[in-house]
């Protein structure tokens, strides 16, 4: 859905600019439309509107509060017929309060620096990447690069333009945040406690965030200045893409079956109980009995009270015929 949302969300932006460049109003149509369907592909895509409007106000300020207010009917009655049907299909379940997500934001903060080291130096990549496991040294080196360019982007490049990429990336990225595992309890005497399970921050959420980093590395001075028909630039593009590629295809033995990808999560991701356990389930469908073992008693040292992996330690009793064992 991360992929479709970026097609929606880029259709009803694109649509947006040839809006403000014509005022046609086919183009505030087809805004609202694709933004309708971006809506309806994933919650996020709400960001949409403030962004549009940050862009408004950043690059149309003659006429911003006059384009703001042609759109802002249909942004309106959009936004209350998906609410409407969201609480239908929602009635009966628990949402997140306020406390848990202002908790997934500022203890997901780490996870959107790694994810941008991932953009920048995509190594370490993993199917369930979390922020215990995850080297941060990618991501720190990517976030100060990132900010040494920025800081010095060159005379042509567009402040605006850097602010404008630098909110879209970070408002996408968000949502990976506040859906992390963070959960708040209040107990006795108003006392909170935080309680900080592994968070995970999945790789293919970076499809529309990586459109505002583009957006930044498109002002940096030394690559406004690169001309497309230099030789050396073109193999130095050749060579990044090629490793890119190689990355991708040497990737496609963990997507094959659900055993190789569970394999390559617990790999990359030893701390996270949710990996081992699949893992130990893949072994035992597969009749790899030892390996789901090995992994249940690795789940069981992370996480003493996984009831899924006591389960599957009855069933693997069961399966060498002790039952005793099974009821322990």
């Amino acid at each position: 859905n991360d992929s479709l949302l970026t097609v929606f969300a880029l259709a009803s932006f694109v649509s947006l600019l040839n809006f403000l460049a014509g005022r046609k109003w086919k183009w505030c149509l087809f805004h609202q439309f694709f933004f309708f369907l971006a809506l309806f592909t994933k919650e996020s895509a709400i960001f949409i509107i403030p962004l549009s409007v940050l862009y408004i106000f950043l690059f149309e300020r003659p006429k911003a509060v006059e384009s703001t207010e042609k759109l802002a009917p249909g942004w309106l009655f959009l936004l209350v017929l998906w609410h409407g049907f969201r609480g239908i299909a929602l009635y009966g379940m628990t949402q997140p309060d306020i406390m848990n997500l202002i908790g997934g934001s500022v203890f997901g903060f780490p996870g959107i620096v790694q994810l941008l080291g991932k953009m920048i130096l995509p190594f370490n990549l993993s199917p369930m990447p979390t922020i215990k496991d995850t080297p941060a040294v990618y991501g720190v080196c990517s976030l100060l690069l990132l900010a040494a360019s920025v800081l010095f982007p060159g005379r042509r490049s567009s402040g605006r333009m850097i602010l404008f990429g630098s909110v879209w990336f970070i408002v996408f990225l968000l949502p990976s945040a506040i859906g992390s595992a963070i959960s708040w309890y209040v107990v006795n005497k108003g006392r909170i406690f935080l309680y900080c399970c592994s968070q995970i921050f999945l790789e293919h959420r970076l499809h529309l965030a990586a459109v505002g980093l583009a957006l930044v590395l498109s002002e940096i001075g030394f690559i406004k200045c690169l001309r497309p028909d230099n030789k050396r630039i073109l193999a130095w593009f050749a060579a990044v893409f090629l490793i890119f590629a190689a990355t991708t295809l040497g990737r496609m033995h963990d997507f094959e079956n659900a055993l190789n990808f569970w394999k390559s999560a617990a790999r990359t991701s030893p701390n996270l109980p949710r990996a081992r356990h699949n893992l130990a389930a893949a072994c035992f469908y597969s009749g790899m009995d030892d390996a789901s073992r090995s992994e249940i008693v690795k789940v069981l040292a992370i996480a003493p009270q996984a009831a899924g992996a006591r389960k599957l330690l009855a069933l693997l009793c069961l399966k060498k015929g002790d039952p005793k064992g099974a009821e322990k």
